[in-house]
């Protein structure tokens, strides 16, 4: 999130210099309105590849590096998984707590999926 806020940081300081460089007469206002254009077309690209990274599945292995199921994030929950890919439960962002599959509330203090994934069933097997 840092290398994010940082990134957008650079791209208002350079569009604010742009926009000081028009007005000294060192830029025409097209090649600011296309540099302006293009940061935002960068900027876009960036916040999509960042939600892509958060989406990808986040594997819990065993110490010998087997798959026990893994987890995966959406904008205010977590899901978590089992191998064969059920639903164990979900822990919510915002309220910062944790249900099991059905619904059921876990936990009201904090992110439990890493043990409902060991405790599966499957992670038995």
């Amino acid at each position: 999130m840092k290398r994010i806020s940082k990134i957008l940081a650079a791209a208002t300081g350079f569009l604010l210099g742009s926009a000081t460089a028009v007005f000294a007469g060192a830029m025409t206002p097209e090649t600011a309105v296309q540099e302006r254009v293009w940061i935002q077309a960068h900027c876009a690209i960036r916040t999509m590849a960042c939600a892509e990274v958060a989406a990808m599945p986040n594997n819990i292995k065993n110490r010998a590096g087997q798959l026990l199921g893994w987890t995966r994030d959406d904008s205010d929950k977590q899901y978590a998984y089992d191998r064969k890919g059920r639903l164990l439960g979900w822990y919510n962002k915002r309220t910062d707590h944790t249900h099991d599959a059905r619904g059921r509330l876990l936990t009201n203090s904090g992110n439990v999926n890493s043990g409902l994934i060991f405790d599966s069933d499957d992670a038995d097997e």
